[in-house]
């Protein structure tokens, strides 16, 4: 859910998981973790910085890499 909520820009259901203690550096099948998924959306949605924030705030592992490798912060340069 986190995930989704993350990918789809959902800041108030965002807020609701992580105020929920969700696991928000949990990361998918494909190694992704939900920072690297905003980063991924910034591209297409530039008011996902928000939820960007919101996921820094809540302790998102900055460094953690996706499962080809990349950070949020390469994936956001890309």
């Amino acid at each position: 859910a986190l995930h989704r909520a993350t990918e789809n820009n959902y800041e108030k259901v965002l807020e609701t998981l992580l105020n929920n203690n969700a696991d928000i550096n949990l990361h998918t099948e494909g190694g992704e973790a939900s920072l690297h998924w905003a980063a991924i959306n910034g591209h297409r949605e530039p008011s996902s910085n928000t939820v960007v924030h919101l996921l820094l705030g809540s302790g998102a592992e900055v460094a953690a890499q996706s499962g080809e490798g990349k950070t949020a912060l390469s994936i956001a340069t890309e």
